[in-house]
């Protein structure tokens, strides 16, 4: 009876009623809950304000009452205190929609308008009333938008070297990068280069950017940046044209035959072991294998990189290098595991067969014939398991060094050759019982 005389208004009646039902149980968290109540309507806040703390005596794990008394000391200002119980109230009802709604008000009116609008988003996906959620949500975002209004022009720093205001691209590129970060004490509302939008975050502070702008016969670009306040920076930035040389992709390992194909050294082999280096007037901004980023030293000039990758089911290896100012090399290489199998047959193992064909000489006389020698000796070294069969030609005396002191000792080092077959013609001498080969620039 007393809850209804209150919703109608009549206190008095309410307070006599709450009274009579209490002299019979002292002890009624409910009841003490609902005197405060009427107490507060009739405006006797210390009343309710200790009838709410003997109802919470009673019985602590009642959301309704810390959410009530939240309302009172709302209505006095303690707006700390208030938060205390609404956030009470939410613990013991994780859905009470009122009590966000109450607790976000008083956020606000601490000027914690972040806090404000996640409490009145929480509320509305608790199924609070979404026309008053979002009303309530534009006054609060007005007031944070008025609160932390300045009129400082953002700070622009681009990612190049010394904060410089260039973007440097590649000669034969239509289109470059332009990337940085930026300062301001506000969110960002907008960067463009030349009209372009670029990517960046909108809701973080000093965010990074990035955008692929024109620069077809540019010499300049211009950024515009602008902030939620309108305040607004910018900048001239100057193309400057680079290299265009695509990288050059060096394998040590694995082995790979004359028809870049890679021969694991089982045909059941699940993963493969890759080592090299790339060369480029360039510093390397990437290298990828088969979509894997590989870890290397970029500030090093033609650094060198390794790699365990997974080749279970995998036919295809493909590399990837990218230069810092996007010249890149591709290069495919097939996994030929039926050679391995091959292989596997061969009683000498992965065999090479070397051919040296020198017949050019600077002073001596030209040889004829070789040419043919080398065809029969390819047609022959058909019918067997070879490997990879190497045919140089017209090597001068730095070359033969060069190719057998490094080259051809790295390779039978670093791709497991079990056999080494070498076959030489071009002119020569005998010293003593040795026979020695002549370079073709010989005097």
């Amino acid at each position: 009876m007393a809850i209804a005389q209150r919703k109608k208004g009549d206190a008095d009646e309410a307070l006599k009623n709450i009274n009579t039902a209490m002299s019979f149980n002292e002890n009624s968290a409910e009841a003490y809950c609902e005197r405060a109540i009427i107490y507060q309507l009739k405006n006797e806040l210390l009343n309710a304000e200790n009838d709410f703390a003997t109802s919470i005596k009673c019985n602590d794990k009642k959301a309704s009452t810390f959410y009530h008394r939240g309302l009172l000391r709302s209505k006095q200002l303690k707006t700390q205190d208030a938060i205390g119980d609404f956030t009470n109230a939410i613990l013991l009802n994780e859905k009470f929609a009122e009590a966000m709604y109450q607790r976000a008000f008083c956020f606000d009116a601490l000027g914690k308008f972040a806090e404000a609008k996640q409490e009145f988003n929480k509320a509305k996906e608790n199924n609070f009333d979404k026309k008053i959620i979002d009303e309530k949500l534009q006054i609060t975002k007005q007031k944070e938008y008025e609160f932390n209004k300045e009129s400082n022009n953002p700070e622009v720093e681009l990612a190049t070297k010394n904060n410089a205001k260039t973007i440097k691209v590649a000669r034969s590129k239509s289109e470059g990068f332009v990337r940085g970060s930026i300062k301001d004490q506000s969110n960002i509302k907008s960067i463009a280069i030349d009209g372009v939008e670029a990517k960046f975050d909108a809701e973080s502070n000093n965010p990074k950017f990035e955008a692929r702008v024109p620069i077809a016969n540019k010499e300049k670009v211009t950024l515009e940046v602008t902030d939620i306040y309108s305040n607004k920076t910018t900048e001239t930035i100057d193309v400057v044209r680079t290299e265009d040389a695509p990288p050059k992709i060096y394998l040590k390992t694995p082995y790979i035959n004359s028809t870049k194909e890679i021969i694991p050294d089982d045909a059941a082999q699940k993963s493969l072991y890759i080592e090299g280096k790339i060369n480029d007037e360039s510093l390397i901004a990437s290298i990828t294998v088969n979509g894997k980023k590989i870890e290397f030293n970029g500030e090093n000039t033609n650094p060198t990189f390794s790699e365990t990758i997974d080749i279970k089911g995998v036919d295809t290896v493909v590399i990837i290098a990218v230069d810092i100012y996007e010249n890149s090399k591709k290069i495919f290489l097939s996994i030929n595991r039926k050679l391995a199998e091959l292989e596997a047959l061969n009683p000498m193992g992965r065999t090479v067969v070397v051919l040296v064909e020198n017949s050019n000489y600077e002073s001596l006389t030209p040889l004829e014939g070789s040419a043919k020698d080398v065809s029969l000796l390819k047609s022959t070294f058909g019918n067997y398991n070879i490997s990879k069969i190497i045919h140089k030609q017209n090597m001068t005396k730095a070359q033969m060094e060069r190719f057998f002191s490094i080259e051809l000792r790295d390779m039978v080092n670093n791709s497991h050759i079990k056999s080494l077959m070498v076959w030489y013609a071009g002119h020569g001498k005998y010293v003593n019982e040795t026979g020695y080969w002549i370079p073709t620039d010989a005097s």
